[in-house]
């Protein structure tokens, strides 16, 4: 059953990652909110919940306990406080020290204490001084960790104790610049509170993460094997830790490792994590299967002057699914395409990197038996409309023999300046049974051409501008891409004239995509607008 059934946002989960893995766990939550449906999804052993109500919780498969009293000494592996203010009803005469100490005492010798403080000054008082109140009740090591945008929708971890630098750069890069005194003034502010450790800072929403095993770094999922092995090349990394990131209802979330001793900014590793088993953390077990099938042509690839991630490591126990590659280097598209001007003076890379698509995709076509094969789901037709094009099933069988990248997007495209290398990632819907063109068709999209840049409206607004521009209006970059298609078309084998109808198949994909996988009913709207528009406009299609 997908999380989403469960009303579980898998993006909310972000902080199971800085947690040992729950499945088999002992666990005690204090506060009955919205992660208890999550942690029952992860395989615990068994789940105590102090709160002052929630008979409810027994129907649920959650042991309910009005007072620690009730729970065995030592019997408790993990303890997740999400809920400060029951902290504050439990202690006795205001003794916080005192509770937290009855808390250890219910953790087994190497147990770890998971505190989650909200944004705002409602708990300073608490946050500045639950470290020494830690070390007292015998924690050995301590973590904090910043999260954005707070601690209840955690979609990025940043491992504040371990870089506090790093993470107070980072989170500066997400300031927007002001054009306003006022603006200005606010920013000021904002930076120099951002000079506060993190425990006395108002502004973020912050886990604490205790441990009473002094080698919990030692034991941690990422240390040693999982990142080095079988990639000489990463070398002796010493310690490492995580950043990680993930996307509103995403079945996964995404951490850049770390080397602490590393000082030039850049992660020595990519990790992927999905804790739920439900249907769509198979993709990390694809991808890294995918990535293994790539790994023998790496040399073909660098010659070609491209790179793709090197696999690592995976782990896969049913509960859940975890895996590492190597970083690859480079500022992504994204973040290079800032104007028309720029865009104009990158146009001639679209055929160098449809030139490398060419090279992967005749490669994955010599080993479409490695491949899984793409749902017929994808490509039915939810238009509304009859077409016998998208109405024909017998089109899929054609496509059985195509096999491509499946998300070839700006993001997922990055240039590293100093070897002058691509790269190129997330190769997670890497399948056979694309129709033609798809990835030309997707990396063209992303580049988001609009005729006229300056107007400001909402972004699907502006998404859907620049498909009309780049596909259906006559200006520069649409003949450019006319000639571009053309061009790939003859090095393909591909009819140009069918080009429009592989166009069409290619929003219906991704109309499906988001309405089965990603569950973004806004996104599938605008798709579903944008077939509608193409369906009935195709005399303009590039003409």
């Amino acid at each position: 059953m997908h999380p989403d059934e469960l009303n579980i946002d898998p993006s909310r989960t972000n902080w199971l990652n800085a947690l040992p893995p729950l499945s088999d766990a002992r666990v005690l939550k204090i506060g009955a909110n919205d992660t208890l449906s999550a942690l029952k999804k992860c395989g615990c052993a068994v789940i105590h919940c102090l709160t002052g109500e929630g008979a409810w919780l027994e129907d649920a498969g959650i042991h309910p306990v009005k007072h620690l009293e009730f729970i065995r000494e030592r019997s408790i592996d993990i303890c997740l406080v999400d809920d400060m203010t029951l902290i504050e009803a439990y202690a006795q005469d205001g003794d916080t020290g005192g509770f937290i100490r009855k808390v250890s005492g219910k953790l087994d010798e190497k147990g770890t204490l998971m505190v989650a403080f909200p944004n705002g000054a409602g708990q300073f008082m608490l946050k500045c001084a639950i470290e020494p109140i830690l070390r007292d009740a015998g924690f050995r090591t301590i973590d904090w960790y910043v999260c954005e945008p707070s601690a209840g929708d955690p979609l990025t971890l940043y491992p504040y104790s371990l870089d506090p630098v790093r993470t107070k750069e980072e989170i500066r890069k997400g300031y927007n610049h002001a054009a306003t005194l006022a603006g200005q003034v606010k920013r000021t502010i904002k930076d120099l509170i951002l000079h506060a450790p993190v425990r006395f800072n108002p502004l973020f929403g912050t886990l604490v993460i205790a441990s009473k095993d002094p080698a919990w770094h030692a034991g941690r999922c990422l240390k040693g094997r999982q990142v080095q092995e079988g990639h000489d090349g990463l070398g002796d990394l010493g310690d490492v830790y995580v950043k990680w990131n993930t996307k509103r209802h995403k079945y996964k979330q995404v951490g850049q490792i770390y080397a602490q001793a590393s000082r030039d900014g850049h992660p020595v590793a990519i990790c992927k994590s999905s804790h739920f088993p439900y249907e769509y953390s198979w993709v990390i077990r694809q991808e890294y299967d995918v990535l293994k099938l790539l790994s023998s042509r790496h040399s073909t690839f660098l010659e070609a002057g491209f790179t793709v991630p090197a696999p690592l490591f995976l782990e896969s126990n049913g509960i859940r699914d975890f895996s590492v590659e190597s970083a690859v280097r480079g500022v992504s598209i994204s973040d290079m395409m800032m104007d028309e001007q720029q865009l104009f003076a990158f146009r001639n890379n679209i055929r160098k990197l449809l030139s490398f698509q060419m090279t992967i995709q005749t490669f994955l076509g010599k080993n479409l038996g490695e491949l899984s094969l793409l749902s017929p789901e994808f490509l039915h037709n939810v238009s509304g409309k009859a077409h016998a094009h998208l109405d024909d099933a017998g089109r899929l069988e054609e496509y059985r023999s195509r096999a491509q990248h499946g998300d070839f997007t700006d993001v997922n495209i990055l240039y590293d300046s100093g070897t002058g290398l691509w790269g190129i990632i997330d190769w997670e819907w890497t399948l056979a049974g694309y129709p033609p063109l798809f990835d030309a068709f997707h990396l063209i999209s992303s580049l988001g051409y609009r005729q006229d840049p300056g107007t400001q409206k909402p972004l699907l607004e502006r998404y859907f501008d620049s498909f009309i521009d780049t596909f259906f209006r006559k200006n520069w970059f649409n003949s450019h891409v006319k000639e571009t298609l053309r061009w790939y078309c003859g090095e393909t084998g591909v009819e140009f004239e069918r080009a429009p109808l592989y166009f069409l198949d290619f929003l219906l994909y991704l109309c499906n995509k988001y309405r089965m996988t990603v569950n973004a009913s806004d996104y599938e709207a605008m798709h579903r607008e944008m077939l509608s528009y193409s369906m009935n406009h195709m005399d303009l299609f590039l003409s």
